[in-house]
């Protein structure tokens, strides 16, 4: 593995990461894989963003191209209401045999409210968008796809410092 980061201003980081290595595969053939990420990100005081982007080429026994990125913010809107996201996404061809490809989407939203004057209270909620199709060779041996949309709220009360209730 090789790699660079560079920061090219206050707040700001880049990076890039060359690798390559022989891998074994279940049947005991000898697999080459190269592999190629860059990645973005910005802090500050307010918001955190962090972003990679990689694609990866397997060669020999198993001949397989895969695209796969990562990504996520946070931002304090103010001192009581933050929001968060994240997408992670990965598509997986299988040049010997289309039918081991597989596809990875998972992506949230979220938020929380806490007031800034108040301990007492707070409100959570997010919404998870998942679709996982399953490759064949997959640890476990999963055969199945997923397809789901979650929703969620929470509600938190503070009586006192030997009581809190919560609802979800």
């Amino acid at each position: 593995t090789y790699g660079l980061d560079f920061y090219p201003a206050q707040g700001w980081s880049t990076g890039i990461t060359y690798q390559t290595g022989e891998l074994r595969n279940q049947l005991g053939g000898i697999v080459d894989r190269r592999a190629v990420s860059v990645r973005l990100g910005r802090t500050s005081p307010d918001t955190d963003w962090q972003s990679k982007l990689e694609w990866r080429r397997d060669t020999g026994a198993e001949r397989r191209e895969q695209w796969v990125t990562t990504n996520r913010i946070t931002h304090k809107i103010n001192e009581s209401w933050r929001v968060a996201a994240r997408f992670n996404y990965s598509d997986t061809k299988d040049n010997i045999n289309p039918l081991a490809g597989a596809k990875f989407v998972e992506g949230n939203v979220g938020f929380a409210w806490r007031p800034w004057n108040n301990t007492r209270w707070g409100v959570f909620g997010r919404y998870t968008y998942l679709y996982d199709l399953a490759t064949l060779g997959q640890e476990g041996g999963a055969d199945y796809d997923q397809k789901s949309q979650i929703f969620s709220l929470e509600g938190v009360h503070r009586l006192d410092h030997h009581w809190e209730f919560a609802l979800k």
